[in-house]
């Protein structure tokens, strides 16, 4: 079986698991929104269940199928946008003394951008298509989701338009964080660690404990939940999880251990 054969496989197997979670969705829209609106179909309520379960799978399986040659630079695209860059990681190890800004991964934040527009959009077919049928407590679900995804989104569209006016600048005396509506300055000598935080993320999140206060402007999150941390880094950047780490603490580690770091 040639490598063609099978990626065109592989592609309508994905396709159609793709398919699967889309007909489901529409199966129950079909569901609320027939007794709703009073819909009459032309055939059977279970011939419209069948098409709307199954229709997306023979689509999604024959784009699949189709475009499956494509999912391996498809793949490639998506593993250059979750790595490290290595120049920029090369560039922060090599001078801890000066200065050195890391901005917004636009790579990665698209990914964070396209899944907050999808449950923003699944929060709006919440308040418009289901809830009508279902009652206040829909509604909401459908308006908190609304609230919290598209915040999420809007937040990821700024960063991701405008990515040089976010992001994390180190020096020899500490760093500051340059987030959403403010920022937020720490002293290497503060720092009692950096260690990793794992939630829903694609990467571990870089957390610390601080000993002194945080200078911070605007509005900014800093305290995790029952003191798990002081604060966190930014996970989108051009640098992220253990290799962030890793700089973090090579830059403390320099810069605390100089005379001047404790003024």
């Amino acid at each position: 079986m040639s490598e063609l054969t099978n990626l065109r496989g592989l592609g309508a197997l994905v396709g159609a698991a793709f398919g699967a979670g889309l007909g489901l969705v529409l199966a129950l829209v079909v569901v609320f929104v027939t007794p709703a609106f009073g819909i009459r179909w032309p055939v059977p309520p279970a011939a419209v269940l069948l098409g709307a379960a199954g229709l997306p799978i023979a689509l999604t399986a024959f784009a699949g199928a189709l475009f499956g040659p494509a999912l391996p630079g498809v793949l490639r695209r998506m593993s250059v946008a979750l790595a490290t860059d290595p120049a920029v990681l090369d560039a922060a190890s090599t001078d801890t003394t000066r200065p050195f800004a890391l901005h917004i991964s636009r790579g990665f934040t698209a990914i964070y951008l396209v899944s907050g527009s999808v449950m923003t959009a699944f929060a709006v077919v919440l308040i418009v298509v289901v809830a009508p049928s279902t009652g206040p407590e829909t509604t909401l679900v459908g308006w908190a989701g609304l609230l919290f995804f598209g915040a999420i989104t809007v937040m990821c569209l700024v960063q991701f338009i405008w990515r040089t006016r976010f992001g994390l600048t180190l020096d020899g005396k500490g760093f500051t964080v340059t987030m959403n509506l403010g920022r937020r300055r720490y002293r290497w000598v503060d720092v009692e660690r950096f260690f990793p935080y794992r939630r829903v993320a694609f990467q571990p999140v870089v957390a610390f404990k601080y000993r002194g206060k945080a200078e911070v402007h605007g509005l900014q999150y800093t305290r995790g939940i029952f003191g798990t941390f002081d604060g966190t880094l930014p996970q989108n950047l051009s640098i992220r999880g253990l290799a962030l780490l890793e700089l973090m603490e090579h830059w403390r580690s320099r810069n605390v251990s100089t005379p001047d770091s404790a003024s």
